[in-house]
Order: structure tokens, then sequence, then C-alpha cells
């Protein structure tokens, strides 16, 4: 994996782009390198996570994947996120919904403890008109995680 990647051309995307720069938030608190990000695992529109992720692809810091033959549709990074992260850090933008998918802080790597804790906010609208569930969930979380939290949710309803 090759860790070289224009931070110009990263700084100005994440100043641009709140998705961008908050994916690039909660990668800089990060122990473990991500090898690829799951569009559908970003905690907004697919449309603009597919957008971004081929503006990932233009300046270089991986390649988009179309899901085909049962895959997901996907980005596969090229450089350490870990650094793209830390590269944007300080970056800040225009408020927006994108800004609110994660809660992590930008972290320089000294506290191992903090940086495991690295957690995304993820709203949902339950009803209409201001009905939102509110879940923080690790960056980490399983697909067995998701389907115990999926039975627990199941077992809610008071009807």
């Amino acid at each position: 994996m090759d860790n070289t990647f224009d931070e110009g051309l990263v700084r100005r995307l994440a100043q641009e782009n709140g998705i961008a720069r908050s994916l690039f938030k909660t990668f800089s608190g990060r122990v473990r390198q991500s090898k690829e990000t799951i569009v559908d695992s970003v905690s907004a529109p697919r449309a603009e996570v597919i957008g971004l992720f081929k503006q990932f692809q233009n300046i270089g810091l991986g390649t988009f994947k179309t899901g085909r033959r049962g895959q997901k549709s996907r980005f596969i990074w090229e450089v350490n996120v870990i650094e793209v992260g830390k590269a944007t850090c300080d970056v800040q933008g225009p408020s927006t919904l994108g800004e609110d998918v994660t809660t992590a802080e930008c972290d320089d790597g000294l506290d191992e403890e903090k940086s495991r804790a690295t957690w995304i906010k993820h709203e949902y609208r339950l009803r209409r008109p201001d009905v939102y569930a509110v879940f923080n969930l690790p960056d980490d979380l399983t697909a067995s995680e998701a389907e115990r939290l999926a039975r627990f949710i199941n077992t809610l309803p008071v009807e």
C-alpha cells in the first residue's frame, strides 16, 4: 500500500465536503488501517457517498468498485486512511448534515485507548415531522453485532 497522496487536494476536498470531512475525522482516530469502505457503511445519502468515492478515486486515494454479482459497492484504499485523516484534522468547512456523521475527534495516536473508542453517530428518521432515533455505534461494528442490535430493537415495540 502506497502512502503518498496529494495533501492539498485531500484538504481541499475535506473543506468543501462535509461527508468527506466527517469520514476523514473518523479515520484519524483509528488504530487499524482499513483496506476498503463499503458505500452502505457510511451514514449519508448513498448517491452522495458514491460521488464522494469517485472523487477519492480522481485524486488518487484508491479505486471505487461498483457492486456486482453479490459484491457491495465499495472504495478500495491505496493509501493509509489513518494518515489521510490526520492530514485533515484541522480542516474546517461549511456546516452540513454530513458533519454529524461522526463524533470522533482528531487524535495524535498517543492515546491508544481513546483511539479505540471511535464512535459514529447515526440518525434515523423514525417518523415525521421530527422524530429521530439516534445511535452511537463503534466504527468497527461487526455484522454479528448489527444483527444482535436489530434483534434487540425488535423487542422494543409496545403494541
